[in-house]
C-alpha cells in the first residue's frame, strides 16, 4: 500500500491537485473511491481499505487486482501528464519531455515510419544537448546518422549527427567511469558500512584524481554531478573543512552558470556545505542555504522537511530556543503525519523537548502567546512514537532522556526510581560505542539524581566524571535526518540544575 500511496501522491502533486479520477462502471468507482481516500489521508495500509470500500471484510484477492488496476491507471496517467504544467524545475521538465520523446520514437521507428521518427529525433536531439542528456544525444543522434548516412542519404546531416554521436558517445563513457566510481565507493560506504581506513580514502582519492583529470576536457551534468560529490565526500572523510567549502561552494557556482536550474544539484551541495558550516558554527550561513531551499521547495515534502530539519538544528545549536518554538508550529501538521508518518514522528520528539524548554522557563512569554503550543502529555507522546520506541541505538535514546526529564519535572520521583535498573541495563547494551558516549554520560548523569536526594550541589560532586567525558567530546552535527541529541546535553544539565535550584528554595 505504501508503494500506491506514494504513486498517488505524485500524480496530485504534479497535477497541482487538480487531477479527478472519473468512473465509468462499478469497478472504475472503486477505483476512484480509493485514489480519493488515499489523497485525503484516510488510507494508511490495506485494514483501513477494507473498512472503508469493503464494510470490514478482508477481501485480500478483490483488494489486490483493485490497487493493481488503480497503479496501472495511475502510470499511464503519468506518461501523459503535459510536464509544463507539473511542479517540476526546468531541468526536470526538459529530461521528462525528452523521455516521452524516446518513447514516442521508439513506438514510431519500430512501425517502420522514417519520416515520423527523424522528426521527432531532429526536434528532440537540440534539447537533450542543450539539457546534457548525454544518453539521449547519442541515442538520437545514433539514429540520425544512420538514417542520413545510408537509409534517406543526406552528406551535410550526416556528417553533423555524425560529428554528435562521435563526441557524445565519448563524453558518455567518460561519464559511465566516474559513474561506476560514485556507485561503488557509495555501496561500500552506505550499504556495506565499510570502516574509513587508510585503504578506503586512498580508493576514494583515487577516483577523485581521475574525475579531475578528466574534467580538464570534459564537462556535462552527470559527469560534474557525481565527481563532484565524490571529491566532496573525499573532503569530508578528510576532515578538512576548508576543502569542502571550497568544493560545495564552486560546484553551487558550477551549476548555477548553467543555462537551466536544477534543484538536486542545489540540494546535493547545498547538503555538504551546511554541514562544513555547521562544523565551523557558521549558523547564519547555514540558514541563509536552508531558508533560500525552503522558498522554493514544495510545502510539506521530503526535501522541505529536511530543509526544516536543518533549520531546527541550527537554532538548537546555538541554544536559540525562542526561533527552535516557532520552527516546530509548520511543521506538526496532518499532511506530515499521513505522507510522512516516520519524518511525523520524529517531529512530536522535537516538539517534546520544546516542551521540556518550556517548563524550564526557556521560552519567552511573548513568543508563546504568538506561537501557543499544542497541549502536551507524556503518555499520549509515548504512544504517538511506536516507531522511534524500538529503534534502540537512535530516537529511542531521545526519548528515554525527554521521559526522564519529564518526570522530573513533574516531581514523579517514584516512577524515576522505577525506572533506573531498566536505564542501567539500557546503556550497558546499546549505549556502549564512542559515537553514543554522550548519551550513555548524560542518562548516567540524570540516574544519580536519586542518589544525590536530588541536591543540585551533591549531584554535581557526583556527576563530575560524566561531565568531564561530555567536555572531551564535544556534540557534532550529523548529516542523517535523525539525531538523538535535540538539545545539547551539557544546556540541558544546566537547566536540570537550575530546577533543583528552585525546587530546594520552594
Amino acid at each position: 500500500m505504501n508503494k500506491l500511496i506514494q504513486l498517488a501522491q505524485i500524480v496530485e502533486e504534479c497535477t497541482s491537485g487538480g487531477f479527478i479520477l472519473t468512473a465509468n462502471d462499478d469497478k472504475d468507482t472503486k477505483i476512484s473511491l480509493l485514489y480519493d481516500l488515499i489523497i485525503n489521508g484516510k488510507i494508511v495500509n490495506d485494514d483501513d481499505v477494507f473498512v472503508y470500500l469493503y464494510e470490514g471484510q478482508k477481501k485480500v484477492e478483490s483488494l489486490k487486482k483493485l490497487k493493481l488496476r488503480l497503479k496501472r491507471r495511475l502510470y499511464n496517467l503519468l506518461l501523459l501528464l503535459d510536464s509544463e504544467s507539473a511542479r517540476f524545475t526546468e531541468r526536470m521538465k526538459a529530461i521528462h519531455e525528452i523521455n516521452r520523446r524516446w518513447t514516442l520514437f521508439s513506438m514510431v521507428f519500430y512501425r517502420t515510419n522514417t519520416i515520423l521518427s527523424l522528426d521527432i529525433a531532429e526536434s528532440t536531439i537540440n534539447k537533450s544537448i542543450k539539457f546534457e542528456a548525454t544518453e539521449h544525444t547519442v541515442f538520437f543522434s545514433k539514429h540520425l546518422a544512420k538514417q542520413y548516412g545510408y537509409v534517406a542519404p543526406n552528406k551535410v546531416k550526416y556528417k553533423k549527427y555524425l560529428a554528435i554521436y562521435e563526441k557524445y558517445t565519448t563524453l558518455l563513457q567518460k561519464e559511465l567511469i566516474i559513474e561506476g566510481y560514485y556507485i561503488k565507493i557509495s555501496t561500500r560506504h552506505v550499504a556495506n558500512k565499510e570502516e574509513i581506513t587508510e585503504v578506503f580514502k586512498n580508493d576514494v582519492k583515487v577516483c577523485c584524481d581521475h574525475y579531475l583529470e578528466i574534467s580538464k576536457n570534459f564537462e556535462s551534468f552527470s559527469l560534474d554531478w557525481h565527481g563532484k560529490q565524490l571529491v566532496s565526500f573525499y573532503h569530508t572523510i578528510m576532515d578538512d573543512n576548508e576543502k569542502l567549502i571550497e568544493t560545495c561552494e564552486n560546484a553551487l557556482i558550477s551549476f548555477s552558470n548553467k543555462p537551466y536550474f536544477s534543484l538536486i544539484a542545489k540540494q546535493t551541495f547545498s547538503k555538504d556545505l551546511i554541514k562544513a558550516y555547521f562544523n565551523q558554527n557558521r549558523f547564519n550561513d547555514v540558514r541563509k542555504i536552508v531558508n533560500e531551499n525552503i522558498s522554493i521547495l514544495t510545502p510539506y515534502n521530503n526535501p522541505w522537511l529536511i530543509n526544516k530539519n536543518l533549520l531546527f538544528f541550527s537554532y538548537s545549536f546555538e541554544s536559540n530556543f525562542n526561533d527552535l518554538h516557532k520552527t516546530i508550529h509548520p511543521v506538526l501538521s496532518k499532511k506530515v503525519q499521513v505522507q510522512y508518518p516516520e519524518n511525523y514522528q520524529s517531529w512530536l520528539i522535537k516538539e517534546a523537548y520544546v516542551n521540556i524548554l518550556i517548563a524550564f522557563d526557556k521560552v519567552d512569554k511573548e513568543v508563546l502567546k504568538a506561537y501557543p503550543p499544542r497541549n502536551f502529555r507524556l503518555s499520549k507522546f509515548l504512544n504517538e512514537v511506536p516507531k522511534y520506541s524500538s529503534d534502540k541505538k537512535g530516537q529511542n535514546t531521545s526519548i528515554l532522556i525527554a521521559q526522564m526529564l519529564l518526570l522530573l519535572i513533574n516531581k514523579k520521583y517514584d516512577k524515576i526510581l522505577d525506572r533506573l535498573d531498566a536505564l542501567n541495563q539500557y546503556c550497558h547494551r546499546y549505549l556502549k560505542n564512542d559515537d553514543t558516549l554522550r548519551a550513555n554520560c548524560f542518562i548516567k548523569m540524570l540516574l544519580k539524581l536519586p542518589d544525590a536526594d536530588y541536591h543540585p550541589v551533591r549531584v554535581t560532586r557526583y556527576v563530575t566524571k560524566f561531565q568531564k567525558k561530555l567536555k572531551n567530546k564535544p556534540r557534532t552535527f550529523s548529516n542523517q535526518f535523525f539525531q538523538s541529541e535535540i538539545i545539547d546535553y551539557e544546556i540541558l544539565w544546566e537547566f536540570v540544575i537550575e530546577l533543583l535550584e528552585k525546587q530546594r528554595r520552594r
